[in-house]
């Protein structure tokens, strides 16, 4: 990825309600957009903070692991 979402102000406070969701909403069509519809995010609150979960893993979509879906995330 390396390069910030256009649609992401740099300095936006993403521990908000509105900031998580704008932020959950960025994860899922960046990966949607690259061919990945199995990404989810959703917000959630911990500690008087929204915060953001996804189901990926160590940042990459949950189907990766193969050599065709690591091609395909390139």
């Amino acid at each position: 990825m390396g390069k910030h979402s256009p649609s992401l102000p740099r300095n936006a406070e993403y521990t908000s309600e509105q900031g998580a969701r704008g932020l959950a909403m960025s994860i899922e069509k960046t990966w949607w957009d690259r061919g990945f519809p199995a990404v989810r995010a959703w917000i959630a609150t911990q500690d008087g903070y929204w915060t953001v979960r996804s189901n990926l893993v160590n940042g990459m979509p949950p189907a990766v692991g193969t050599s065709a879906a690591l091609k395909k995330a390139a």
